[in-house]
């Protein structure tokens, strides 16, 4: 396993040093279960693999709606 890294966040006098953790999410695309080291945050919902090919496809579908709108008016 990889070794968790820190990252320290100071704000005025105070300092917070947080570390990464190990998160296991279902990636929405494709399904399969995933363990990253992720520094605290929400949960990522696709696998590295899969998210340039989600969000290519979200936008082609939210832009078929768009024209699709432009057309009916």
């Amino acid at each position: 396993m990889e070794k968790a890294q820190e990252q320290t966040i100071t704000v005025g006098n105070y300092t917070r040093t947080i570390k990464e953790r190990p998160i296991t999410f279902r990636c929405e695309w494709c399904s399969g279960v995933s363990t990253e080291m992720r520094l605290p945050g929400p949960t990522p919902r696709y696998h590295a693999e899969c998210k340039q090919e989600a969000q290519n496809s979200i936008a082609k579908a939210r832009m078929k709606r768009m024209r699709e709108r432009q057309s009916q008016t």
